[in-house]
């Protein structure tokens, strides 16, 4: 079977290798000329891109050429990925089945990641999906959108006081008292995100970080854990229970 293989020429072919090894890539095969790296080929799912010195970073809307990567378990790729590149659009469907993310690269240029929505649309993916969105309402200071696809019943163990808080009402509550001591705009993000699903019930188990307000009225980073309990009511997943936790000091 022939391939065709994009190759694209860069201002910095190590820069460049550098940012897409740091996504996932992988590195095979380079060349040298006097000492400066002229060209590199890498690979990512069996999706194989190479990279020539001699070209021009890109400030424009579009190039005539995109990449478009085919990927594996695209929910963890844009994880991994989002953090490291400019994003042009957050993951979503589109009308030809595929699940997809944009970003910029290192050098400006548009890449496409996407997923059949068929090889996507697991438990994981949607009970992974579900508690990204959960975290971005938490940023957006949505608290609609923080409270949804939670039961009524829902239990929490928070860092703070109360001990236990029982229901929406209740778990409503507490983001007063972290929208209080957080930065403007708040930070709370994943550094780690773990998700297991069965047909029914599933859970997650996260690193992750935000900012919280010190005695000298400044903010100061600070990492936490986050368990998170589902369970599939009429075939929607909702969260039963959060637990919010630090490692005790002393």
């Amino acid at each position: 079977m022939q391939v065709v293989t994009p190759m694209i020429h860069v201002p910095d072919v190590r820069k460049t290798i550098d940012w897409y090894v740091s996504i996932g890539f992988v590195v095979t095969g380079t060349d040298e000329e006097c000492g400066d790296l002229n060209w590199a080929r890498l690979s990512l799912d069996g999706s194989d891109v190479m990279f020539a010195s001699g070209g021009q970073a890109s400030s424009s809307e579009r190039r005539e050429v995109d990449l478009y990567i085919d990927a594996k378990d695209i929910a963890r790729v844009f994880e991994r990925v989002k953090t490291k590149a400019e994003v042009v659009e957050g993951l979503h469907d589109t009308f030809y089945g595929m699940r997809e993310f944009i970003v910029r690269d290192v050098n400006g240029f548009w890449v496409t990641f996407g997923e059949p929505i068929d090889g996507v649309a697991t438990d994981e993916a949607c009970v992974r999906q579900l508690i990204e969105q959960w975290a971005e309402a938490v940023r957006a200071r949505n608290i609609e959108g923080i409270l949804a696809h939670h039961t009524d019943d829902f239990v929490m163990f928070d860092v703070p006081p109360p001990f236990e808080s029982t229901g929406l009402e209740a778990y409503r509550k507490t983001w007063d008292l972290f929208y209080a001591w957080s930065d403007d705009p708040p930070v709370f993000a994943f550094d780690d995100l773990r998700v297991t699903a069965g047909d029914t019930v599933a859970f997650a188990v996260a690193s992750m970080h935000c900012t919280v307000k010190n005695e000298k009225g400044g903010f100061e980073p600070l990492k936490f854990r986050v368990t998170i309990g589902l369970r599939k009511v009429a075939g929607q997943w909702l969260v039963t229970h959060e637990h919010h936790s630090i490692p005790a000091v002393g």
